[in-house]
């Protein structure tokens, strides 16, 4: 027995693959989940960003450097969480998916290192000197950016995805 039907027929399945039968529905989840995982993934460019601005001008001491390891672990936790709590919602964009399992998996291995500098005032960082610290935390951030890249365009290319399926482009 074949199936055949109409273009518009097959728009409407397409449209429906993640469990939506309604694009007002489609786009309040969908619209929610971008949101935030774009949210957290903003911020925490931002301070990397401006991290390295400080650093590059050289003006950062050590005890700076330690602090920052500790803080920015604490956001990459809450970060690590919300993630979790979001990845399941992501039905359509295999894609999409898959590059946020893989900038949570960057991201874990970047908040270990940083424990390793820092935890809790007993970390490997304590003995090294501002340059030592400086190079590592560099490295480290760089290792972050080389994924953190690609996930930017992509998020934008996603925007543009759910756009088009809910037909305002």
């Amino acid at each position: 027995m074949k199936i055949i039907i109409k273009e518009s027929q097959l728009k409407r399945l397409m449209n429906e693959i993640g469990g939506y039968d309604d694009t007002e529905l489609m786009s309040q989840h969908a619209g929610e989940i971008q949101s935030k995982l774009l949210i957290i993934f903003t911020e925490t460019t931002n301070i990397l960003a401006n991290f390295l601005n400080e650093a590059r001008e050289g003006n950062l001491s050590k005890e700076n450097y330690l602090a920052f390891t500790q803080n920015m672990s604490y956001k990459v936790g809450n970060d690590l969480q919300i993630i979790d709590s979001m990845i399941d919602e992501i039905y359509i964009d295999v894609d999409y998916k898959e590059s946020i399992l893989n900038y949570k998996k960057a991201l874990q291995m970047f908040q270990n290192k940083l424990r390793l500098i820092y935890n809790d005032g007993l970390g490997l960082g304590i003995d090294m000197t501002k340059n030592e610290l400086s190079q590592i935390i560099i490295e480290e951030i760089d290792k972050l950016s080389t994924l953190m890249e690609p996930l930017a365009i992509l998020f934008q290319q996603i925007h543009r995805r759910f756009r088009n399926r809910l037909g305002f482009n």
